[in-house]
């Protein structure tokens, strides 16, 4: 139980840092907007996974959370603030099924479900891939601003 929720608030605090990461970071209380918006999400993980809430609802008003997040900390058009919500929530479904993927190869048959070390390898892979994805997204965003200027 205690693993799940340092997983939660772990995963909860990448998809902030990356939106944030894409934002403009001039923007005033960043550090009091990142913990409120990365508690906002562990509680929106937490609660998904002790109420056991429709899938669907739940992968709605997680994209919603980071896209009011991007909004608030871009200054980016609507458009460019939905496709940063989505790519941070396509990277970690990517990243959590490549970890499981990896865990089924390792374990053959014997598949134990998430382990420890799938939920490391999952976050390494989730923080990775966020990381450079963000980093060359930013850089075309950059590049089509100064296009378009």
């Amino acid at each position: 139980m205690i693993l799940n929720q340092i997983i939660n608030i772990i995963e909860s605090f990448i998809g902030i840092y990356f939106i944030d990461k894409l934002s403009n970071k001039d923007y005033e209380h960043r550090y009091i907007y990142i913990i409120l918006f990365t508690a906002l999400s562990y509680l929106l993980v937490t609660l998904y996974d002790i109420y056991h809430i429709n899938n669907n609802i739940f992968i709605i008003i997680d994209i919603m959370l980071y896209y009011l997040f991007a909004s608030l900390t871009s200054k980016s058009s609507y458009s460019v603030n939905i496709f940063n919500a989505f790519m941070v929530w396509v990277i970690l479904t990517f990243s959590n099924s490549l970890a499981i993927f990896i865990s089924k190869i390792v374990y053959y048959n014997n598949y134990p479900g998430i382990t420890i070390e799938t939920a490391i390898v999952s976050k390494i892979i989730y923080f990775i891939s966020a990381y450079y994805i963000s980093k060359t997204i930013k850089k075309y965003q950059h590049q089509a601003s100064k296009t378009l200027w």
